[in-house]
């Protein structure tokens, strides 16, 4: 979508997003396709310690790889870093409490289906979006997006603590068998 928004065309930026668009809605379809009667712990859907192995190497890789375009003018303030650091701190701390509170539970049954109307909203929304700020500068295209991205990224992060919180507390409204 990014990409399409950089050529300031509005044919390419409809391209582009209704190309992103179709792929991920290929690949969740066909998840829930093959996936339909399956039921998992969260620590099955996580990479096991040799898949982590790998993602670790890869990550430390592309550090390396981008090590000597580093320049202290264009690098954030310490303070920047420590929020980073504490974002993943805190987003750690809410993984193992999901995680703690999975192998205690039954395993998790295959989330509820989208509303359908809200998915062709999003859509449409993601499309107009992208198609209008591809009439202005680069910069100006990217601010709804992102700003929907933002909104949406929030959104779950809530969900996530209050699902989280919820699940630790051990009044009846929270049954853990069926």
């Amino acid at each position: 979508i990014t990409h399409g928004l950089l050529t300031g065309s509005p044919t390419v930026a409809l391209v582009s997003t209704l190309s992103a668009i179709a792929a991920v809605a290929t690949v969740g379809w066909w998840w829930r396709r093959h996936s339909r009667q399956q039921r998992w712990h969260l620590r099955e859907l996580l990479p096991n310690n040799r898949q982590g192995r790998w993602i670790a190497v890869l990550l430390v890789a592309q550090y390396l790889v981008f090590i000597p375009a580093w320049t202290p003018e264009k690098m954030p303030p310490l303070a920047g870093h420590v929020v980073v650091w504490l974002m993943y701190a805190g987003f750690g701390l809410l993984l193992n409490s999901a995680l703690r509170q999975s192998a205690a539970e039954l395993p998790c049954q295959q989330p509820t289906d989208l509303d359908r109307d809200v998915l062709r909203r999003g859509a449409a929304a993601l499309v107009a979006l992208s198609v209008l700020g591809s009439f202005g500068p680069p910069e100006v295209g990217f601010i709804p997006v992102w700003g929907v991205a933002i909104v949406a990224g929030l959104r779950m992060l809530v969900g996530s603590v209050r699902h989280v919180l919820s699940a630790s507390d051990p009044s009846p409204a929270h049954p853990t068998s069926p």
